[in-house]
């Protein structure tokens, strides 16, 4: 039987992942957990005060250093920070609308802590026309990562890197 390079890859990846999984818990975070970095100022999504482990804490724009509080593994639909183990959230009960701030919070399986990367947007789980961008396009350190109207604006634009 031929199989194509398609076939091979998604079973190279299968082969991948299950070793991971196998080596436990803690290795398999440190093999999946990534930045997620902004487009437009190529810095990375992490997490205020220090990279504080408490809910509700503000999730920021910091120069990529690859420190646990920028790191972040996709569960699913759901990004889990590696440094605290909880998840990208919303502020403000889960609010959608515009200028609500991302936060973490202890992973609670809520829509407004699933996303989904479509075109190199972060779009919410909750409202799909909404997505993760930064207040008036800023991309300075400490700047809050919010939610606003998904535009095609480069500050809106994000990839998750290993």
């Amino acid at each position: 039987m031929r199989l194509s390079n398609r076939t091979l890859t998604v079973t190279g990846i299968a082969a991948v992942t299950t070793l991971c999984l196998s080596m436990g818990t803690a290795s398999a975070e440190a093999q999946l957990s990534a930045t997620i970095t902004n487009l437009k100022g190529n810095n990375c999504v992490s997490l205020a005060n220090g990279g504080s482990t408490a809910n509700n804490v503000s999730v920021i724009l910091y120069t990529c250093n690859r420190s646990d509080e920028q790191l972040w593994a996709l569960d699913g639909l759901t990004y889990v920070n590696y440094k605290s183990k909880k998840c990208l959230s919303l502020d403000n009960g889960g609010s959608t609308a515009n200028g609500t701030k991302a936060v973490q919070y202890t992973c609670n399986g809520g829509p407004e802590q699933t996303w989904r990367l479509t075109n190199g947007e972060i779009r919410s789980g909750k409202n799909s026309n909404k997505c993760l961008s930064t207040p008036g396009g800023g991309t300075a350190d400490n700047t809050n990562v919010i939610l606003w109207d998904c535009n095609g604006g480069l500050e809106q634009q994000w990839s998750w890197l290993f």
